[in-house]
């Protein structure tokens, strides 16, 4: 599975447990119109924060590294997601998992789903 793929699967999640969370262009790349500046981090929840997913064996860009000292100065929450032993699924899991504690940091309720009884929700 390749980096995109994953990213659109957490967005996917996110979104039914009511997290908004969306896909950044940072760069003109096979015909995309730029959308922010090189090194942006791949995800957005907006008042929540960054996140950008890693898989094995790739590391941040030069700029990518900047951005997140940039968050942190500003004190805006970041993270970079890296695929663990545990493959892609546990990597969407751990950012799932990170999200809602984010969430919960704010105070805001955690989203009940339609529903009685929420597989997703009850393995985190």
């Amino acid at each position: 599975m390749i980096e995109t793929q994953v990213q659109d699967i957490f967005v996917r999640e996110a979104t039914r447990l009511g997290i908004w969370a969306f896909r950044v262009c940072a760069e003109a790349k096979r015909g995309r119109v730029p959308g922010a500046p090189k090194g942006t981090f791949d995800l957005c929840l907006p008042d929540l924060g960054w996140m950008e997913f890693k898989m094995r064996g790739k590391k941040m860009s030069p700029e990518q590294i900047e951005f997140q000292s940039r968050c942190r100065r500003r004190g805006v929450r970041e993270a970079v997601i890296t695929e663990g032993d545990g493959g892609t699924s546990e990597m969407v899991t751990r950012a799932i998992k990170l999200a809602l504690a984010w969430r919960a940091e704010e105070g805001m309720p955690r989203r009940v789903c339609p529903s009685s009884r929420c597989p997703l929700e009850e393995r985190l």
